[in-house]
């Protein structure tokens, strides 16, 4: 085996591991084991677990970060609400709900359980991937909802992540809205544009109430 080939073994030991019981709950051994590579090979490629995790981090979410910032370079100067939650969410949530396509499904499985992890490990991963691609859409977001309150923003924001993110990785949630087909897919993403659409136009009509009762 190479050593390209012996990396990328580890990174797919990882993130099936992650997938299946956590990252929390998988230690380099049991990487290693599942990898058939020795005991210094996670210290040798990654320098220990912070780096495995940032690579399985990268592995499943570069992807869709670049197809993010693809359609969000495609937006005009004044875009939708509508138009940037699908910049920034339908890449993840199509590859989570694809029936046909369960290796990215168990990647971004491997990358959600990471968000149920406090270990600075984990913390630093997910840190280190929002700082890829975040940054770009803040000011698409704040044109879309003319938000002046940056904090309110960022509420929302995250809420609307945790939203997405539940529907991409919830199983019952996928068989509850019968999730079987792309068909299906593209049905259930515009129910969720349109719910995160109304909670974002709600928290922006309170936040504008509060300020014009002050």
């Amino acid at each position: 085996m190479t050593s390209s080939q012996t990396r990328d073994e580890l990174v797919a030991a990882a993130t099936a591991l992650y997938a299946r019981q956590g990252a929390g709950a998988t230690s380099i051994r049991n990487v290693i084991s599942a990898a058939e590579a020795n005991l210094n090979a996670v210290h040798y490629y990654f320098r220990g677990k912070r780096g495995l995790t940032n690579a399985v981090v990268r592995s499943v979410m570069d992807p869709i970060n670049a197809e993010r910032l693809e359609l969000l370079s495609r937006l005009g100067p004044r875009p939708t609400v509508r138009d940037v939650i699908h910049a920034a969410f339908w890449p993840l949530v199509r590859r989570a709900l694809d029936p046909e396509d369960q290796a990215t499904r168990n990647g971004i499985l491997a990358v959600a359980s990471l968000r149920h992890d406090p270990h600075p490990d984990s913390l630093a991963a997910l840190a280190d991937n929002q700082a890829r691609f975040a940054p770009a859409f803040e000011d698409v977001w704040a044109a879309a909802m003319g938000a002046a309150d940056r904090d309110e923003l960022r509420l929302g924001v995250r809420m609307a992540n945790a939203t997405a993110w539940g529907m991409a990785t919830a199983p019952a949630l996928r068989a509850s809205l019968a999730i079987t087909d792309p068909d299906a897919v593209q049905r259930v993403f515009g129910l969720l544009v349109s719910f995160v659409e109304a909670g974002l136009q709600g928290l922006l009509t309170n936040s504008t109430s509060r300020e014009g009762g002050r």
